[in-house]
């Protein structure tokens, strides 16, 4: 059977068709799987170095940490001042650190953030000028003219806390201790202060949002609350202050007013990078070490005299 020669010319014709759309949808499954391909080696490359340069960063606070252990001195110029340093990954994973140590403290009228605590945990705040020599006051240790402000409840908190205050005292040769105790909720406390105070919003790189405030000059227990008697003034030489929250979680901001907060440990900051400029940075706020929760249940007299409350 022979066909026409124009029915031959229009089935060429259709042949040329079907070839050029198969060649464009296999040119369009190519490319998207290329491009799929280009896209997932792109994330697993920066994923990698990411994970890289956090390690490095995470390797940097743990050296920073063991020097703080070690006694290590931060100044390596002499100028008085803690000095950054960089430590070199390049022969485990061709990465980089650089680690910058500087004091945990706040200057006057500056709050500065402690940490989030449960229901009877206790904060500890050092009220001497240097934390490892027991020579309180100073000019910029705490004296007992002094005024603190210790911020607390955390916003949203279901349930709200109260605070007991126990302020150690050391005159050079005997231990004492002054206890305060503050309760937003008047009556729920027997004998407790009120200690409501006015909340605190956040203020963004600066400090916690707090719900209350409460505000004592040691050596007046009548500017935390004039119709409280109970609080015990502070007339000795403070070394440290400690917070017990009761009732509730809360989280804890403290300021002196008119003087520097003394330190209260470090601040760790480590920030790791790969050659191709990824970064990954991490900040470590590492406190002072703190007496054990049942310090405060027991006498104890770190002197050879007798225990004494209230005289020393």
């Amino acid at each position: 059977m022979f066909l026409p020669r124009y029915l031959k010319s229009n089935e060429s014709g259709q042949v040329l068709v079907i070839f050029l759309l198969v060649l464009v949808i296999g040119l369009a499954l190519v490319l998207s799987i290329a491009s799929r391909t280009v896209t997932d080696i792109r994330q697993t490359t920066t994923s990698d170095e990411s994970n890289r340069a956090y390690y490095a960063a995470e390797s940097g606070v743990e050296d920073a940490l063991k020097k703080i252990e070690d006694d290590f001195n931060f100044d390596t110029d002499g100028d008085g001042n803690p000095d950054a340093y960089n430590l070199d990954f390049a022969s485990v994973n061709r990465t980089n650190a650089d680690v910058d140590v500087i004091p945990l403290r706040a200057d006057p009228g500056v709050i500065l953030d402690f940490l989030n605590y449960a229901k009877d945990d206790v904060a500890q705040i050092n009220l001497m000028a240097d934390f490892n020599t027991l020579a309180p006051g100073g000019a910029v240790g705490i004296v007992p003219g002094d005024t603190i402000i210790l911020h607390y409840g955390t916003p949203g908190s279901p349930t709200t806390p109260a605070i007991e205050v126990s302020f150690v005292t050391y005159n050079g040769s005997a231990w004492g201790i002054r206890k305060m105790t503050f309760d937003p909720i008047l009556g729920r406390s027997s004998g407790f202060c009120g200690g409501g105070g006015v909340s605190v919003p956040a203020v963004q790189g600066v400090h916690k949002a707090y719900d209350f405030s409460a505000q004592i000059r040691l050596n007046d227990t009548a500017l935390s609350n004039p119709s409280c008697a109970s609080n015990e003034a502070v007339t000795v030489n403070p070394v440290i202050a400690r917070v017990r929250f009761l009732y509730g979680d809360s989280s804890l901001g403290v300021e002196v007013v008119g003087k520097a907060l003394p330190q209260q440990g470090q601040k760790i900051t480590s920030t790791g990078e790969t050659p191709s400029g990824v970064t990954r940075k991490l900040e470590v706020n590492r406190f002072y070490p703190t007496l054990p929760a049942i310090f405060d249940y027991v006498l104890y007299n770190g002197s050879s005299g007798d225990l004494c409350k209230g005289s020393c």
